[in-house]
């Protein structure tokens, strides 16, 4: 099997979605990486790499209050992570999982 990635609009698109967040959304908190746990809900694994914009992560610059609680990753060369309004309307990355054979791709 063979995985690759793949993402709609890359010409149009300022941002994507990565998989990442603050720890609490409750609170202003680090961010991890969410993974699907068994039985369902998230754990959250923290980040040991970053690639955080100049003065990023902000949380909008409220202090008082989560405002961007979700990552997103810059388009147009920088590929820069940002925190966004988990309302944002921007694009995702998906995988696409394939099985390879001598003769055809079979795509699942």
């Amino acid at each position: 099997m063979s995985v690759r990635l793949c993402a709609a609009d890359l010409d149009t698109c300022s941002s994507f979605w990565l998989a990442g967040g603050g720890v609490d959304p409750t609170i202003i908190s680090p961010f991890g990486w969410k993974v699907p746990a068994a039985g369902g809900g998230y754990n959250i694994i923290m980040m040991d790499y970053t690639n955080w914009a100049s003065g990023q992560p902000d949380n909008g610059g409220n202090t008082t209050a989560v405002t961007e609680a979700c990552l997103a990753m810059q388009s147009g060369g920088s590929n820069q992570w940002d925190d966004a309004s988990c309302d944002l309307l921007t694009c995702a990355i998906c995988e696409h999982h394939q099985d390879v054979d001598d003769d055809h791709d079979h795509e699942h």
